[in-house]
């Protein structure tokens, strides 16, 4: 939640937007019905991991703090985006997150990994090709996504890096929000949305992921127009009573 290997972590962004994160649980679960959306952040997990992060700082393993969220969170479920900020751990992500599925914890995985001109980042974005396996109980299969194939033009990276400040980045979401932001954090921002509805797809196969991604990314740009949803589910936790 908070930032450790980047200038600002989600709880940060949250946080300056003005969200309330002594909701309780019950209260939490109340806009996750509502809204089918929810954020949860543990103290308790933070502290227990927070020798590890010390550790990971101190050899420099920022792209390793990434991995320890997802395979730490207490939740099951149905599907999950990993991104591996290193190449060489592409494959031991892929191993752990099939001990997760056979564990039951998890339902399905996508692991991926971008890459443009020599650089890895550990995000689907429009503008770098990216390795993405597909892992659930019945399936194992790989896919190359390209820009080009969803019509997303080369571009810079600092077209999609974020800013240099909570303040700075919470003004970002808030333009992805309002669907007033620039084209390509528009375009990487649904993309990763498209990808994460593709897991909720019992039809989902090695053969129609890139037909399925094109059309989950073409409903999030039409839902990207009205975002009714996603601002009430703001206001609800920026609400000290609900």
């Amino acid at each position: 939640g908070r930032s450790s290997s980047s200038k600002t972590g989600s709880v940060d962004v949250l946080e300056e937007l003005g969200v309330d994160f002594s909701q309780s649980l019950e209260d939490k679960l109340i806009g996750l019905k509502k809204y089918k959306l929810a954020f949860h952040n543990s103290k308790a997990i933070a502290e227990r991991l927070a020798p590890l992060k010390n550790l990971a700082r101190e050899k420099k393993l920022s792209s390793f703090l990434s991995l320890l969220g997802p395979f730490t969170n207490p939740f099951l479920l149905k599907g999950q985006i990993i991104g591996v900020g290193k190449k060489e751990w592409f494959d031991k992500v892929c191993k752990l997150a099939k001990h997760a599925i056979n564990k039951g914890y998890t339902q399905n995985f996508a692991i991926l990994q971008s890459y443009n001109k020599g650089q890895v980042f550990d995000e689907l974005c429009s503008i770098a090709e990216a390795r993405i396996r597909i892992l659930t109980k019945d399936q194992d299969f790989e896919f190359e996504f390209k820009p080009q194939d969803f019509n997303f033009k080369a571009s810079d990276k600092s077209s999609i890096e974020g800013g240099n400040s909570h303040k700075e980045n919470a003004a970002i979401l808030n333009s992805i929000i309002a669907n007033k932001t620039d084209k390509e954090k528009k375009e990487t921002s649904l993309i990763n949305f498209a990808l994460l509805k593709c897991l909720d797809d019992n039809e989902l196969k090695q053969t129609n992921i890139k037909e399925k991604l094109l059309e989950a990314y073409q409903k999030g740009l039409k839902s990207l127009e009205s975002l009714e949803c996603q601002k009430n589910w703001l206001e609800f936790l920026t609400s000290q009573d609900n």
